[in-house]
């Protein structure tokens, strides 16, 4: 069994990210933020999820996307699902997610230019 105790949380939010452009010019989603459970010192992770957002009805619409390695990183992220249940159909932004994300404690690992 994994220890997700053993890694910490991040995030990194592709459309913040200097490889951006590479990434979401083929893409069928707008934007996403890849979380999970990331190992500080060996790098790597034992469990990733995806939040995209795909335009539905004019809109932009998140949308979560995990394979089935990352089950337990879902299940470590209760917080993050009770928080995002306040916005239940109402749509949120990137941005504001990470926001989110932030104030639950999950580390910021986006790649930008300025690192």
């Amino acid at each position: 069994m994994k220890d997700y105790n053993k890694h910490q949380r991040g995030f990194s939010h592709t459309g913040e990210a200097f490889y951006s452009e590479t990434i979401l010019s083929g893409a069928k989603y707008d934007d996403e933020i890849m979380l999970g459970f990331y190992d500080v010192e060996e790098g790597g992770t034992i469990g990733e999820f995806a939040i995209r957002w795909y335009e539905l009805g004019g809109e932009l619409v998140p949308r979560i996307e995990a394979y089935d390695d990352s089950w337990g990183a879902l299940f470590y992220c209760a917080d993050l699902m009770l928080e995002l249940q306040k916005y239940d159909s109402q749509g949120i932004s990137p941005n504001d997610l990470c926001k989110i994300l932030l104030s639950l404690g999950f580390v910021d690992n986006t790649l930008r230019f300025s690192d």
